[in-house]
């Protein structure tokens, strides 16, 4: 059986810890931090197993944030 790994956008709690519960999955979530300046900074609370990785994130508006937010978490998913 397949091992996955459940990673949840700020925006999409929720629908990724029914996803990881359905599969069994192991659920991280992620930490968004914005800094005064507007940069932002995204973190992975837990450990990232070598997994099949299926990222959960909403890209409904503000969509530039929510995209930026989704590409983050698979950057820091590799």
């Amino acid at each position: 059986m397949t091992k996955f790994t459940v990673i949840s956008g700020s925006s999409s709690e929720d629908l990724a810890k029914k996803l990881a519960k359905r599969l069994g999955a192991n659920l991280l979530k992620s930490q968004l931090r914005i800094f005064p300046d507007g940069e932002s900074k995204i973190t992975l609370k837990g450990k990232l197993q070598k997994n099949k990785i299926i990222v959960i994130q909403s890209t409904y508006p503000p969509v530039d944030e929510n995209l930026i937010q989704t590409l983050s978490i698979i950057s820091k998913a590799k």
